[in-house]
């Protein structure tokens, strides 16, 4: 009797972890990198949508460096900009911040998908931005 709890309760907890490992809407839903690893590294944009999902090329940031540190450097519509990156809210969303502007200018994504070689990101307007490495 014992062991059969012992392996009920096992069960249980596996299937109480895994379940609750879904961060983002489009997965993955199980993985052995975190998320700051994912997230760094060298992104190019392949697609922008609108919020009335229609698909574009260009538009914003086209290209970005994430680095471990907190530093970004991306390009906006022919720009360099570096600035600095952070997760909020429970690593859902990513943080960007730049000195370019005075005052200090920041965007908010919400992150919807983060694999290690594709992310999509969503802003304020509903309008997401698909990258790959």
């Amino acid at each position: 009797m014992k062991n059969i709890l012992k392996f009920l309760f096992t069960v249980l907890s596996v299937v109480l972890v895994f379940s609750s490992c879904v961060k983002y809407e489009a997965g993955p839903s199980i993985t052995i990198y975190t998320k700051k690893f994912r997230i760094t590294g060298e992104w190019e944009k392949e697609l922008y949508y609108s919020s009335a999902g229609e698909e574009y090329e260009t538009d914003g940031i086209q290209k970005m460096e994430i680095y471990r540190d907190g530093v970004i450097t991306y390009f906006e519509d022919s720009t360099e900009i570096t600035g600095n990156w952070e997760f909020i809210k429970d690593k859902e969303e990513i943080y960007i911040t730049n000195d370019l502007f005075n005052p200090t200018s920041y965007k908010t994504f919400k992150i919807k998908k983060l694999r290690n070689k594709e992310m999509l990101l969503e802003d304020e307007f509903g309008e997401s931005r698909r990258f790959f490495k």
